[in-house]
């Protein structure tokens, strides 16, 4: 449903809602992505007979949890370093 109503908004855009409005396009791709990540999940907890998603006995979604927390802390260590280097120069030139 959510998919459609993104295709639709593609199709007809409703005028220019400012710098913070989402790509229709991306927002398409988002959820189709995550229709099938849901669908996966359907048919793991089918096969397993489990009656909720636990993540830690998903091999395949906790692998891409941990691969996405590795990128975010490195993603952080990198913005930390580059807001912190500005402080550093200046005490060091002290």
């Amino acid at each position: 449903m959510r998919e459609q109503q993104t295709q639709r908004q593609l199709r007809e855009p409703e005028g220019d809602q400012g710098p913070f409005t989402a790509d229709p396009e991306e927002l398409a791709e988002l959820w189709v992505a995550k229709h099938i990540e849901w669908r996966r999940i359907a048919a793991l907890l089918e096969t397993t007979g489990a009656p909720v998603y636990v993540p830690e006995g998903d091999v395949e979604g906790s692998g891409w949890a941990r691969e996405r927390e590795e990128r975010r802390q490195t993603v952080l260590v990198m913005v930390g370093v580059k807001m912190a280097w500005p402080f550093v120069a200046h005490v060091s030139n002290e």
